[in-house]
Parts: structure tokens; C-alpha cells; sequence
């Protein structure tokens, strides 16, 4: 399994996400230190998520309601 070390922008902490989403860089990742949500920077955005998943179906992308990410 490949991964990229990705930094939030919000807190700067570390966060490690799976190669294929970080090349989507359309679905936002939540920091675990400050509960943030954020795009990865640097990302390609070379894949769809369908692609990263090896679906031969659409794929939505499913957000909490409260996506702010105070963690409230």
C-alpha cells in the first residue's frame, strides 16, 4: 500500500492518507489533532474516485452535516 504524508493547514500536524485518495484531491480529509477539513495540497487530482476504488459504478462522496470541523 502506498501513502502520502500530507500536513494540515489549519494545526500543521502530520496526516497519512492512501496514495489513490491523495490523487483524487477532490474528497476532503479530517485532520485527527484538530478535527479539521481539508483538501490535500499538491495532489494531481490525475484519478476519479471510481478510479481509486475500482468501481464500475458512480461513487458520491457522503459529508457530515456539521463539516466545519470544530468537532462540535
Amino acid at each position: 500500500m502506498l501513502i502520502e504524508n500530507v500536513r494540515c493547514p489549519s494545526c500543521g500536524a502530520q496526516v497519512m492518507v492512501d496514495h489513490k485518495l491523495w490523487c483524487v484531491g477532490t474528497v476532503r480529509l479530517r485532520c485527527g489533532a484538530c478535527l479539521h477539513y481539508f483538501l490535500p495540497q499538491g495532489s494531481p487530482k490525475s484519478m476519479s474516485v471510481e478510479e481509486a476504488a475500482n468501481a464500475g459504478v458512480p461513487i458520491t462522496i457522503w459529508e457530515p452535516a456539521n463539516n466545519s470541523g470544530s468537532g462540535s
